[in-house]
């Protein structure tokens, strides 16, 4: 058994290694992110009106409010303080 520092490693083995995590980052070239199901869709549109509601009725933006703003997840506007 060799040592675990790579400079101590013989040529031989140094190979070995490098052959094996090239073929294993192969296996995660082709992989794409996982779509959101109609489950999942539903229930950000949902969250997302329920915050629009909030929204509307708060005369200044909670702290809730304010990040979803400032991501532009959000429009900035508020219906309730003009009145």
């Amino acid at each position: 058994m060799e040592g675990v520092i790579w400079n101590e490693l013989s040529a031989k083995r140094r190979d070995k290694i490098i052959t094996k995590v090239k073929r294993f980052a192969k296996k995660f070239i082709g992989i794409k992110p996982a779509g959101k199901s109609l489950k999942i869709k539903l229930m950000f549109f949902v969250t997302k009106q329920i915050h629009k509601t909030i929204l509307k009725n708060e005369s200044t933006p909670g702290a809730d409010s304010r990040y979803l703003i400032a991501r532009g997840w959000l429009k900035g506007e508020n219906n309730n303080a003009s009145n």
